[in-house]
């Protein structure tokens, strides 16, 4: 894969870095890849190749080839490019390792600024509110919320982001902290290659590298407990602080509590929270929680465990024991949180039988269904080894 021609544009009301990607396998079209910033923060917005790298290097040791940059990329970084090929190479099928060709250059020391990924959701509020425990003064209280527009939601659901930037701004105020908007279509060259779960880390540094000037420091929220929980994801606390540069450190923050640690013992507690909570990424008839989709309901779960209410400011449905029972538990991710929730359940003051054995179910028939799948997988497997091992021996006969 190519990056070239790498420009920085100031725009009505906004300021462009944009680069051209280029594959080099001929079925997959070239695009120019944008992040943009308001034009108030435009001077924070670079022209190196820190952003382009870590957007670029996943995809490209898919495409099995090479990875050459037209700008010059971080001495720190690009050494520890190593480190992260091995880790994709190792947790996603096909990544190979690939040569990788650009000037390489130690960053001058940047801004001052402690940054914080913040969707609204639970693992940034968390961040956020354990955050502001530190006092007034310290080195790393938070001073910027920096929100991805073009990640969970689409550039073109223009209600919903006013919706989503109005409720960010609230939370940014109440926090002492300035809101960075950052737009950007990276999902237009990651989508076709690479699932959102093993790339948003890296499209995630590719934003706050972006803005490298700007920050000393950047958080990024944690997924999953150190404590059991870590398995390969985009997002990791081996991977999240191999972004980093002479400029600006990454962190990956808030491993040590469980998800619903974060919802009972955080969020439930903080009324800025409960008023401004986005968890949605299906935004069913363009709700800002649609209340229905698996993530909406067993967030409102954990929040019924902590609270012992149904109903939640930001969704648009109550949780009832019928959509408990209804959850579609997927993959080994949602049966995680599904499994927590129903420990946390049987020793809440608010415990609710009906609740409990609803979601008892549908953990039941997610394990079935997902050892089903596996058992189907497996056998397929079976079955084109002995297909090709059948192939050989007709081959040799």
């Amino acid at each position: 894969m190519f990056v070239t021609d790498v420009k920085k544009q100031s725009k009505k009301g906004f300021a462009e870095l944009s680069a051209l990607f280029v594959p080099e396998k001929p079925w997959h079209k070239p695009r120019r890849i944008w992040w943009r910033v308001p034009a108030k923060f435009a001077e924070v917005l670079e022209t190196s190749g820190d952003p382009l790298f870590a957007a670029a290097l996943p995809l490209a040791m898919l495409e099995g080839k090479r990875l050459k940059i037209e700008a010059a990329v971080s001495a720190r970084l690009f050494q520890s490019a190593q480190y992260i090929q091995g880790l994709y190479h190792t947790w996603v099928p096909g990544a190979q390792q690939i040569p990788m060709e650009t000037k390489v250059e130690q960053h001058p020391a940047g801004g001052s600024g402690v940054g914080c990924f913040f969707s609204g959701g639970v693992d940034s509020f968390y961040t956020l509110l354990k955050n502001g425990a530190l006092p007034e003064g310290h080195p790393d209280r938070l001073t910027h919320l920096v929100f991805v527009a073009g990640f969970d939601l689409p550039l073109t659901n223009h209600t919903l982001l006013r919706q989503t930037r109005a409720s960010l701004d609230r939370v940014a105020t109440a926090s002492d902290c300035q809101l960075l908007e950052v737009q950007t279509n990276l999902r237009a060259l990651s989508d076709p290659w690479l699932t959102w779960g093993f790339y948003h880390g890296a499209a995630l540094a590719s934003v706050g590298l972006a803005c490298g000037s700007l920050f000393r420091k950047l958080l990024i929220p944690s997924s999953f407990a150190l404590k059991g929980q870590i398995h390969p994801w985009g997002s990791h606390p081996e991977l999240d602080p191999l972004w980093s540069t002479e400029r600006t450190e990454y962190i990956h923050d808030g491993g040590e509590a469980l998800r619903c640690e974060k919802i009972i013992d955080w969020i439930c507690h903080s009324d800025l929270a409960l008023q401004n909570l986005r968890v949605c990424w299906k935004n069913y008839h363009h709700r800002y929680n649609c209340g229905i989709c698996e993530k909406c309901v067993r967030t409102m779960l954990s929040l019924h465990i902590g609270t012992g209410k149904f109903n939640f400011p930001t969704f648009a449905k109550p949780l009832t024991v019928k959509s408990v029972k209804h959850l579609k538990l997927n993959d080994q991710t949602q049966l995680i949180f599904a499994r927590e929730n129903a420990d946390y359940i049987r020793k809440s003051p608010y415990s609710n039988p009906a609740l409990l054995n609803a979601l008892n179910y549908a953990i039941q028939q997610g394990e079935n269904q997902l050892y089903a799948k596996n058992t189907s997988c497996s056998a397929k497997g079976r079955s084109k080894s002995f297909s090709r091992f059948s192939d050989i021996i007709k081959t040799t006969k």
